[in-house]
């Protein structure tokens, strides 16, 4: 959000057009469409309503500045990663949302994460932020050191949305198959096709369909009715009566 707020007071304090635009914006004003002064302060006056938008909605997050604690796991900024930076992230996971840390075994797990970076070149830099832990932890693994402590912290960090986007989608795979012609069906039963819709779309359907068939008690439960709300009602009510 800081990044996107710097790039927009920068092309507003510049008024950059691309040049396509700014050829438009001479033929319209030449041929009397507009007058370029005011379509400018139009632009300003946007930009302002776009960067005070972003500025309170940030403000009005109170755990921003406990958050940018953790700025650190993204490992953009070598000079970021030091102890004394690493301290106030232990302490915003401790009394924020219990999770426990021994600071001991952390800090030898984060000495030899140091190491670790000091011999890597510009080119590993390139990589993006989890192909570096991935490489780190890998890296780890092989050499049987320990970094369980320092798993919990980026396993938090990246849990972390980055937007309300990811929210917006499982509204619209709900929407798309919890329609009025299946609206019988049990809150359980969309919630498991969702699941099923946004963790294993990445399986080939070859091997989606090989994992089911092996499934027999997942089958049996595919051709019952209890997925349907109405049945289930149904079904227990025709079930106190015979017992009554």
């Amino acid at each position: 959000m800081e990044k996107l707020t710097t790039k927009l007071k920068n092309k507003k304090d510049d008024f950059f057009l691309p040049s396509d635009i700014e050829a438009l914006l001479v033929h319209l004003e030449e041929s009397g469409e507009i007058i370029k002064l005011e379509f400018k302060e139009t632009c300003t006056k946007f930009y302002d309503l776009y960067i005070n938008y972003i500025t309170d909605w940030t403000a009005s997050n109170q755990h921003i500045p406990e958050l940018n604690s953790l700025t650190w796991v993204c490992l953009s900024n070598k000079d970021e990663i030091n102890w004394s930076n690493i301290k106030p992230s232990i302490s915003f996971l401790k009394l924020n949302f219990n999770i426990t840390l021994n600071e001991e075994e952390l800090y030898e797990q984060f000495k030899m994460f140091e190491q670790f970076l000091r011999n890597k070149t510009d080119e590993w830099q390139c990589k993006t932020s989890e192909e570096k832990w991935l490489s780190i932890f890998k890296s780890f693994k092989e050499n049987n050191i320990d970094y369980s402590m320092l798993l919990k912290i980026v396993e938090f960090a990246f849990a972390l949305p980055g937007s309300n986007a990811a929210v917006e989608r499982i509204f619209s795979l709900m929407n798309s198959c919890w329609t009025k012609s299946r609206g019988n069906l049990c809150i359980n039963t969309v919630e498991a096709t969702l699941v099923i819709k946004t963790n294993l779309e990445n399986k080939p359907c070859q091997q989606f369909y090989e994992d089911i068939s092996k499934n027999k008690d997942l089958l049996i439960r595919v051709h019952k009715t209890a997925k349907y709300s109405t049945t289930n009602q149904k079904s227990e009510t025709e079930a106190s009566g015979s017992q009554t």
